[in-house]
Order: C-alpha cells, then sequence, then structure tokens
C-alpha cells in the first residue's frame, strides 16, 4: 500500500447511485425455495430441485445532506401516498479496491421498491452539532451481478 491509498483510508469501498451520502450498505442475501420435482413413476422417492429466487430487503444508511436527503424523502412519501409519479427505482451498487480506481463487483439492484424510513433530527433535540442519520430499507424484485 503506498502513499496514494493511504490519503484514502476513510474513504467508502462503495458507491450508489441512489445517494451519494451513504455510508452503509446491508448484505445482499438471496435464497432459493425448493419445489418437490418428483416425478409420478415412483412414488417412495422425492426429488428436489431450486424455485424462484427470494431475495432480501436491502438497508442502505448515510447521513443527512439537504438536497440528498430531500429526493429520498420525496420518493418514499410518493410511494407511501400512492402518488401517481410512484416509479420504482434501478439502484446500482459499485463496489471498488481501496485505492478506487475500478469497481469489483457491480450490483443491478431492479425494481426497488421503499419498505422503510427512519431519520433522527439530532438538531431538534439540541445537538447542533452532531449530522443527522438516516435509513431506508427496500424490497427489490429482481438482482443481476456484473
Amino acid at each position: 500500500m503506498g502513499d496514494e491509498s493511504r490519503k484514502k483510508a476513510f474513504v467508502n469501498q462503495f458507491d450508489v447511485d441512489l445517494c451519494e451520502d451513504i455510508t452503509k450498505v446491508s448484505a445482499i442475501t438471496l435464497r432459493f425455495a425448493k419445489c418437490v420435482a418428483t416425478d409420478s413413476g415412483d412414488w417412495k422417492y422425492k426429488t428436489y430441485q431450486p424455485g424462484q429466487p427470494e431475495y432480501g430487503n436491502i438497508t442502505f444508511e448515510g447521513v443527512c445532506h439537504k438536497d440528498t436527503f430531500s429526493k429520498i424523502q420525496s420518493w418514499v412519501k410518493d410511494c407511501y401516498n400512492g402518488a401517481g409519479s410512484v416509479t420504482r427505482k434501478e439502484i446500482t451498487i459499485n463496489l471498488r479496491q481501496h485505492q478506487q480506481d475500478s469497481s469489483i463487483r457491480t450490483f443491478h439492484l431492479h425494481d426497488a421498491f421503499p419498505e422503510a424510513f427512519n431519520y433522527v433530527d439530532v438538531a431538534a433535540e439540541g445537538n447542533s452539532g452532531v449530522n443527522m442519520r438516516w435509513t431506508l430499507e427496500v424490497r427489490v424484485h429482481r438482482i443481476s451481478m456484473a
């Protein structure tokens, strides 16, 4: 590790196109339900095959900056209220090397929809020097990797 990597010691090893202020992404989970695939030839034995993939919810955590927070908050409000302009989002997560040169793996989250959104306004409690943090949990329809 050279001098160029020491200067970037506290840089995230990922970037997300949903928001540039994301500091943490939860694990991406995938499960295949088993389906019975027994033919009618022999009723004594059961065979199984993998079914449709089921993806777990993905949680994003970040710090609040006025512009990015308002975009995410308005998207969640529109989805919650069922506004006519509600759209599912395509979210891309790029995992990067330590030197931030190129991406190692790219995850494409297709048809993401917000499930939960939490934020704590610590400035309202009198702690104006502390950054406000938010958490967004999304459900995805499909994930592709590159």
